[in-house]
């Protein structure tokens, strides 16, 4: 019976300690440098705790990626068909973060390989 109490402990334990390392993975690549594209929301969807996700594509070198992130507080902006800058670490294109503090307009296109500094669209148009 201890044995086993011992055993179910140290999964937990793993478990646990597998999650973190993968978060302070992941905090770590967001500290990369950035490239920044344009992101499109493709799908809006709810979540098993009832939050809300953009589901968004973009594009870098050529590549097409999809990805998620809560729009909490964005739901005002965050419509299917809208264009918002993506911020992408350097080296880790999968990890593209929708700024929906940053709309873009139809007229804009973002060069394959991206803006290497946040743009401003002012000078683009």
């Amino acid at each position: 019976m201890q044995k086993e109490k011992i055993k179910g402990i140290a999964l937990i334990a793993s478990i646990i300690l597998i999650g973190l390392i993968a978060q302070l993975y992941k905090n770590s690549v967001y500290e990369n440098p950035k490239v920044y594209t344009i992101g499109t929301i493709i799908k809006l969807s709810s979540t098993a705790s009832m939050e809300m996700q953009a589901i968004y594509s973009y594009s870098l070198d050529g590549k097409k990626y999809e990805n998620s992130q809560n729009n909490f507080g964005n739901q005002s902006v965050a419509k299917i068909g809208r264009r918002f800058v993506v911020s992408i670490p350097i080296g880790h294109n999968n990890y593209g973060v929708i700024m929906f503090d940053q709309p873009v307009s139809n007229g804009v296109k973002a060069p394959p390989e991206g803006w290497s500094e946040l743009p401003n669209f002012d000078n683009l148009k």
